[in-house]
């Protein structure tokens, strides 16, 4: 390490156990390291390492505050010579991992986000770009060198690895969590919406692993719930709709329709999963209507492979209906504010019929 790397060294020991901000000095010295190093993706991404290094000796809560500073330096020296940028990829990494093991998961899956578009403008092989932090934590892997964070992501995984089970159980299937990232997070058609799968598994995770019990069975509980529940069905939504993009829809009389929605979408990949599918628009149409009129038990029905009425499908495939269940929760959470406790007495179900829904999709279509 040179002079410059040292100095800013001793002056971020100061600044990470003040929360008063960087004085000007530490700011000037920053501004001199990124004057000289900038073109020097390598040697800047290793002045971040050191730094975070020392963030991790002292305080998880003090590294948040420390990188948000040095993020702010890096954007003023920036917005000072606007034809010259730094990577930032590193620093938004560790300050999205500090976000995302103190607590704050929302901010934590932005900051990564952004550290994944700083990275793709690396002047690297797409192969090594696969190697880089952020990648690793959207492909859900567990290779990253950090341990503290890689044994968190470590957890998140054995929780997807389980879900992904129970959908092989249930519908006699051979997919693993190297079919989810071989197919989906390693897809760079559906980078927007494989960062929105993650994050739904890390905010179910937190919900079923990290809370305790005792404060789960309340109403406020039911609420949280549910909306971790429409979450996933507006994943597979959007999923559904970026999938089908290019492709035009029609109604029975032949005529386009501009604004398909959710069960057509639905119903057009039962019709080319090559499974003997047999659940369709109208089918789905009718399962709402008994949910509307008898929430409970039509949606109890569907949990329990038992529903039975002349205009739904006759004898149901169990993926017809984890789609229509998938389908129907989906339309009513949004609007239902009587049954929220229904949700969260059956919330394990609820998320494993939405979850092989999307494990479906990726399965067959991707």
């Amino acid at each position: 390490m040179n002079f410059l790397e040292s100095e800013i060294r001793a002056l971020a020991l100061v600044d990470i156990k003040s929360t008063n901000g960087f004085p000007s000095t530490f700011k000037r010295t920053c501004f001199s390291f990124f004057d000289k190093y900038y073109r020097d993706d390598d040697r800047i991404n290793e002045f971040f390492q050191e730094l975070n290094g020392l963030c991790i000796t002292i305080n998880c809560g003090y590294s948040v505050l420390f990188f948000h500073n040095v993020i702010n330096i890096c954007e003023e020296w920036e917005n000072k010579y606007p034809d010259k940028l730094i990577h930032k990829g590193t620093p938004y990494y560790f300050y999205g991992m500090m976000n995302i093991l103190r607590g704050d998961l929302e901010k934590g899956i932005m900051l990564m986000h952004q550290a994944y578009k700083e990275d793709l403008k690396l002047n690297l092989p797409e192969a090594s770009k696969k190697d880089l932090p952020a990648h690793l934590f959207i492909s859900l892997s567990d290779k990253t060198e950090n341990h503290l964070f890689g044994q968190y992501v470590r957890e998140v995984i054995n929780f997807l690895e389980e879900k992904i089970v129970l959908y092989n159980d249930r519908h006699t299937r051979w997919i693993n969590l190297d079919t989810i990232r071989g197919k989906f997070f390693e897809n760079a058609a559906y980078e927007d919406e494989r960062f929105y799968f993650v994050y739904c598994i890390f905010r179910l995770h937190k919900l079923e692993m990290e809370i305790e019990k005792s404060i789960k069975k309340n109403a406020a509980a039911s609420y949280i719930y549910s909306s971790y529940i429409f979450d996933l069905c507006s994943f597979i939504e959007s999923f559904l709709k970026a999938f089908y993009a290019d492709y035009t829809f029609h109604n029975k009389k032949g005529e386009i329709i501009k604004n398909p929605n959710f069960r057509m979408y639905i119903a057009k990949l039962c019709q080319e999963s090559n499974e003997g599918l047999t659940l369709d628009s109208d089918k789905m149409g009718r399962a709402n209507t008994l949910v509307k009129s008898d929430f409970e038990t039509t949606l109890t029905a569907l949990l329990e492979d038992n529903l039975k009425d002349p205009e739904y499908v006759s004898t149901p495939k169990l993926i017809e209906n984890d789609l229509t269940l998938t389908y129907c929760i989906r339309n009513q959470t949004g609007h239902d504010v009587h049954s929220r406790g229904f949700y969260f007495e059956n919330s394990s179900k609820i998320v494993q019929a939405i979850l092989n829904s999307i494990f479906f999709l990726i399965e067959i279509k991707l």
